[in-house]
């Protein structure tokens, strides 16, 4: 079984590290002339609580659920459900119902997070 992030940990850590949720991207960071507050998705605000620095918005996956104890059929799901995608009932044919598990459990996760800190968010 997979680590999970848990969602009732996130307010807590956008709060710790004055961050804004968003969807969509591990982090967006402003440059020094820019105005506006960090942002960043339930897998990048974990990874920078975790690792003390931000993830490459560029990298790959693995990069990000390695370190976290993640799974990649976990954070293939939260990634999905934090960002409100489409649920993949049959994760892929060919993975395990250990995998099928971590990316539903994945997912459930990742939906919860981003209901626990929407309001936080910026829109429009």
């Amino acid at each position: 079984m997979t680590n999970r992030i848990l969602p009732e940990t996130l307010p807590a850590l956008y709060r710790k590290h004055d961050v804004v949720p968003i969807q969509q991207d591990y982090c967006q960071l402003p440059a020094a002339w820019e105005e506006f507050a960090p942002c960043a998705c339930g897998l990048g605000i974990s990874y920078r609580d975790a690792m003390g620095v931000w993830p490459d918005p560029q990298c790959f996956p693995e990069t990000v659920a390695g370190p976290l104890g993640l799974s990649a059929a976990y954070h293939l799901g939260y990634h999905h459900g934090f960002d409100g995608l489409r649920n993949l009932q049959h994760y892929m044919d060919d993975q395990s119902l250990e995998s099928q598990a971590d990316y539903d459990q994945g997912y459930r996760d990742g939906a919860a997070g981003w209901q626990a800190v929407k309001d936080m968010a910026v829109t429009g």
